[in-house]
């Protein structure tokens, strides 16, 4: 990914290290258009950049401060950020005793992407922050006085010596498709939190790692303010991040579903005036034609310039791009993105900001499980059932892990969350864990190309949407007055998922309906799934996707060290959608242990 890759070494051996920093900073060119720059370079600390043209990297001197600024603070001059940035520096050095509680205000008062690092000329001492969501994945190394952190994990690896992959962290993804907490694939590789503040200080040779701030969502309900004006409010606050996410220099790419998340996003700008053009992908036999009636209907709706484009089936070279852009924590079956993003690229050029509806499903939505919890143990049973890839019992056996073991790091895990009420930290979960984790990185695998931005996460409207009660969020009637706000036009359209739109009485039934469905016993679930919808079984005995697993088993001995191969189930017991996770964090074994010699030598293999 491109961005920004710190190491600092208190032994002062970096130049004795140069070749080997390189090398890792030259894995991290993935492309022709990619390019190293050297911004840092002492004895003790070395600061790199990787990127492409038009990727956000700003850097800011003065007497006192050498300010680097990755991603984007947005709705300010480049002038008016200078000194937002100096006055930051300036709150942050000398080391003073609120200094923590300052840096979180201004966190909170800044909407923003971004990664900063700044030095201080006169003390050497350097700070590493990142924004109050955490926008960015950035990974740190620290041990032995030495620190590692980069935006892309493969710098990280690329300079430890012995790279072992976390056994937990493996679990976890196979569980949930995402690690939990700060862990990663990697052993000791850690995923910053949001609003993580790194203080390196050379005088005394230590390194310090704090998070200064972490969104508590049972706090600072709005009272006394009903639902129109709820609406009124976050539809202002997102006409205002749709335009701030905008400028003049950039061509502003809508992904265009029949969802309701991505038209919102095209009413925020078409409400604000902001030309935009908008693109939905056709992937040959699998993509819902429905999808692009709706985004066909919406595009004539708001008169903008749109296509489809159609993807072909993702060959294996493409397979290992994902792969190695994103270094097993993007599922790999999502590989097929790759070129509706070429497609998009070859078609508006690089300058572009690619907006997404992401985050429309997690602030907008009640997010509340429609049972309530004695217990934490009653919490993490419903987490796991809810949300699990494999079957917990699945997930033990091939990593070899306990699974009383991985339950209790998972209840140790939610005891951590501030909120004290059982249903709220579930909302905790699914926000910090499976927004955060799987989807930011998502979102930052579409950075490979161009700039991804979404509206939703603009820190003000999340900040006021987390705050509504969730009582007005019940059933989408909050998301409806919203969009309606936005568009009655576009709010009148069907949503694809439903086959109604969200204005419609219909759609009102069907919500309470399905409302009504959610609290039926699980056993009772079950047999209304089966009477009413289609099992649909995919054969992947036969795919080229288990053929290349089968030699990465072959030939990397490293994957039968980490998972327990011999423990799975008969690959036609595997659903398609279950093993493509298991793929991935093969996959990642074998590039990073055994070079990823098997995947290349299916490399123009076609991967459906």
């Amino acid at each position: 990914m491109p961005g920004l890759s710190f190491i600092c070494d208190f032994q002062r051996k970096l130049k004795q290290k140069e070749s080997v920093i390189l090398q890792s900073l030259n894995s991290l060119i993935h492309g022709k258009h990619y390019e190293s720059r050297t911004l840092l370079d002492e004895e003790f600390y070395f600061l790199a950049y990787t990127g492409y043209a038009e990727y956000p990297i700003a850097s800011f001197e003065n007497e006192e401060f050498r300010i680097f600024l990755e991603g984007k603070i947005y709705g300010k001059e480049y002038s008016d950020i200078h000194t937002q940035l100096n006055d930051l520096a300036r709150c942050i050095f000398p080391n003073r005793n609120d200094v923590e509680q300052r840096i979180a205000e201004w966190l909170l008062n800044v909407d923003g992407d971004f990664l900063i690092v700044i030095l201080h000329k006169y003390s050497n001492d350097i700070v590493i922050i990142n924004d109050a969501l955490g926008r960015l994945p950035s990974y740190c190394y620290s041990t032995h006085g030495e620190l590692i952190v980069s935006r892309e994990l493969r710098f990280v690896a690329g300079l430890i010596d012995d790279t072992e992959f976390d056994t937990m962290g493996i679990a976890q993804c196979l569980l949930f498709s995402y690690p939990l907490g700060k862990r990663t694939l990697l052993k000791n590789v850690l995923r910053l939190k949001p609003a993580t503040v790194i203080r390196i200080s050379f005088a005394s040779s230590e390194v310090q790692i704090r998070n200064v701030h972490q969104f508590n969502f049972e706090q600072n309900k709005l009272e006394g303010i009903d639902i129109k004006q709820s609406a009124d409010n976050l539809a202002e606050l997102f006409c205002e991040a749709c335009r701030n996410r905008t400028n003049s220099s950039d061509t502003n790419i809508v992904s265009m579903s029949g969802g309701l998340d991505s038209r919102s996003v095209a009413a925020g700008l078409h409400k604000t005036n902001t030309p935009f053009s908008g693109a939905t992908f056709s992937y040959f036999d699998k993509t819902a034609s429905m999808d692009i009636q709706i985004a066909e209907k919406l595009a004539n709706l708001f008169n903008i310039d749109w296509k489809v484009f159609r993807i072909d089936p993702p060959k294996g070279k493409d397979v290992v791009q994902l792969l190695r852009i994103k270094n097993g924590l993007n599922h790999l079956a999502m590989s097929f993105i790759l070129l509706f993003f070429e497609k998009i690229k070859e078609t508006h050029g690089s300058r572009v900001v690619y907006f997404t509806g992401d985050g429309g499903d997690k602030s907008l939505p009640d997010l509340r499980p429609h049972r309530r919890f004695r217990n934490v143990d009653q919490l993490v049973d419903y987490i796991v059932s809810a949300n699990h890839i494999l079957s917990l019992d699945d997930v033990a056996a091939l990593t070899r892990i306990h699974k009383h073991d991985i339950v209790d790091e998972l209840t140790t895990h939610i005891l951590s969350y501030p909120e004290k009420n059982w249903t709220q930290k579930y909302v905790h979960f699914l926000i910090f864990e499976r927004a955060f984790k799987r989807f930011f990185e998502g979102e930052d695998r579409n950075r490979f190309y161009f700039w991804s931005a979404t509206p939703f996460y603009a820190l003000p409207f999340f900040d006021y949407a987390m705050t509504c009660p969730d009582s007005m969020k019940t059933r989408y009637g909050l998301y409806r007055e919203f969009l309606c706000r936005l568009s009655p036009q576009a709010a009148a359209i069907d949503n694809a998922n439903w086959k109604l739109p969200i204005t419609s009485n219909a759609c009102k039934f069907y919500l309470f309906a399905k409302d009504v469905y959610s609290r039926l016993p699980s056993k009772l679930k079950i047999i209304v799934k089966r009477t009413f919808k289609k099992q649909v079984v995919s054969d992947v005995r036969d795919s080229e996707a288990v053929k290349c697993f089968w030699e990465q088993v072959e030939t990397c001995k490293s994957i039968s060290k980490y998972l327990a191969v011999a423990n799975m189930k008969e690959i036609d017991e595997i659903s398609e959608s279950t093993f493509d996770y298991l793929f991935t964090i093969s996959s990642a074994i074998e590039e990073f242990e055994c070079g990823g010699n098997a995947m290349l030598k299916f490399s123009d293999a076609q991967f459906t």
